[in-house]
This record gives C-alpha cells, sequence and structure tokens, in this order.
C-alpha cells in the first residue's frame, strides 16, 4: 500500500451492462478513482479497491478533500460551496504550479479554513 501522492480525477464509465471493470481487480462498477502514488506510478481503482489500497494515507491533505468532492460532482450529487471551491482551487493550482509557487501553501491554508467552516457549520445544525 501506498500513500497518495496526488488525487487525479474520478471516471464515469457509465450506467451497467456498459459501464467498465476495476483496473485492479476487474469488478464491474461504473466509477474509476485514479491517482499518483508516493512512488510516481499512475493508478485505478473502484470506490472498494481504492480505500484499501489507499490505507497508507494521503500525502497532502488537500487531495482527500479534491477526491472527496469529485466523487460526490461523479455521480451527479449536487455540489455544494465548499467542494466547488476546492475542485476550483486544486485544478487552479495543477495548472499555475510552475508559474506560482507559494500557491500552494495559500491553497492549502485555505482549504483547512473550508474545513473547519464546514465543520462549524456541521456542529451548529
Amino acid at each position: 500500500m501506498n500513500k497518495i501522492s496526488e488525487f487525479i480525477e474520478v471516471v464515469d464509465l457509465g450506467p451497467m451492462p456498459n459501464g467498465g471493470s476495476c483496473p485492479h481487480c476487474g469488478a464491474e462498477g461504473r466509477y474509476i478513482y485514479k491517482w499518483i502514488d508516493d512512488e510516481g506510478f499512475t493508478r485505478g481503482a473502484m470506490a472498494g479497491c481504492f480505500k484499501i489500497l489507499t490505507r497508507g494515507g494521503w500525502v497532502n491533505s488537500f487531495d482527500q478533500e479534491y477526491q472527496k468532492a469529485l466523487a460526490k460532482q461523479a455521480t451527479g450529487k449536487k455540489i455544494n460551496g465548499w467542494d466547488r471551491s476546492v475542485i476550483n482551487m486544486v485544478q487552479k493550482y495543477r495548472a499555475e504550479k510552475q508559474n506560482q509557487p507559494h500557491y500552494k501553501t495559500w491553497m492549502i491554508d485555505k482549504i483547512r479554513q473550508i474545513q473547519l467552516e464546514r465543520k462549524s457549520y456541521m456542529a451548529r445544525k
């Protein structure tokens, strides 16, 4: 088991019976999670295998938030403002990381702020 160094995307292969199969175990399904592990290899798996394979944890907490937001988006669930902000920040970071080296620190701080706001809101609810 390797840590996730970068979460890439959640791919929707469409409903069964024309869906796809897990690149890890071959099970039939619809959603494939793609990531880069800490050794630099691109990996893919469906949700169950993804959870097993990534028990080693996440190198960056923002990638975990990004994964959750993309999974919601791929499954057609409504994306709230917090998740939309995380998706936008991570995508902007990936597009601009060569040009703006300090953006990552700012982004991580902003995502922590989003997490605190979400937690505070859920505690009041």
